[in-house]
């Protein structure tokens, strides 16, 4: 049994897709919009376009896990295998359409994703933060929006929640829309992994209470083999060790494939949102 988290499955092709894996045997985690989130979304949206904000362009933010060539970097390249997913396509088309210096949102490297960055440090210098050059740099219609991993051994879910917040009120202010996740498990240590629950509490009543889209990858990864996790029990898995593109049944039993499929879902909900 693999997992799926189906984002805006009240209606649409998240409904159907939902309905078809369930019947299938998988184990869907499915969401729903609701009214206040939908209207934060347009708000935001209707701030960006006045900004020259672009609908066809993401930002991405976080640490290692998201700087990784496994996280989007193939579906940018087109080394991917939708499998059951081929309604994805043209939202793939759309955010690779757009050239973004000699790459796209999928593949080009962001100022504001680095190896053991915690979320203070997207704000390190503000306002000439890496958060804020990131932003300008790519004037982006959304925002993946990842931390966490790191601050479990650099800072308290205190700490967390307030950095945080602070890039959720610059990214919003932008007139870019914040897609936040969850982080993965951290399993190679006891009281790791206590304080990755603690961090994913706030970070789920941070989307709940700013009505803001939220994909909780921690939940798609825990019927994974190794919740998703390489043997370092810290990042994320991935298919052959080279894969994340692909989208099969075998490939969305690793890490970095679910978050791939997540994110994509999540993209693909927001742009057909109106």
């Amino acid at each position: 049994m693999s997992t799926v988290l189906i984002i805006g499955a009240s209606r649409g092709i998240g409904w159907e897709l939902a309905r078809q894996y369930a019947e299938a045997g998988e184990r869907v985690i499915a969401t729903a919009r609701d009214d206040a989130a939908l209207a934060r979304l347009r708000a935001i949206r209707a701030a960006g376009a006045s900004r020259g904000m672009r609908d066809d362009v993401f930002a991405k933010l976080g640490d290692s896990i998201t700087e990784s060539g496994s996280f989007l970097f193939d579906i940018g390249e087109g080394w991917y295998e939708l499998g059951a997913f081929t309604a994805l396509e043209p939202t793939i088309r759309h955010f690779r359409a757009r050239a973004l210096g000699d790459r796209n949102s999928f593949n080009r490297p962001s100022e504001c994703a680095t190896a053991g960055w915690t979320a203070g440090s997207a704000l390190d210098g503000d306002p000439a933060s890496p958060l804020r050059r990131e932003l300008a740099a790519t004037r982006p219609g959304y925002a993946v929006v990842m931390y966490g991993t790191n601050d479990i051994d650099r800072d308290t879910p205190d700490g967390l929640q307030r950095n945080l917040t602070r890039i959720l009120e610059i990214v919003e202010e932008n007139g870019t829309v914040p897609i936040l996740s969850t982080i993965p498990d951290r399993t190679d240590r006891a009281e790791a992994g206590s304080l990755a629950l603690a961090m994913n509490q706030r970070i789920r009543a941070l989307a709940a209470a700013r009505h803001i889209p939220l994909m909780d990858y921690w939940a798609a990864l825990q019927p994974l083999p190794a919740r998703g996790l390489d043997g370092d029990g810290i990042h994320p898995n991935v298919y052959r060790g080279d894969a994340g593109g692909v989208l099969s049944a075998e490939g969305l039993r690793h890490g970095y494939n679910v978050r791939n499929l997540v994110t994509l879902l999540a993209l693909d909900r927001l742009r057909a949102t109106r």
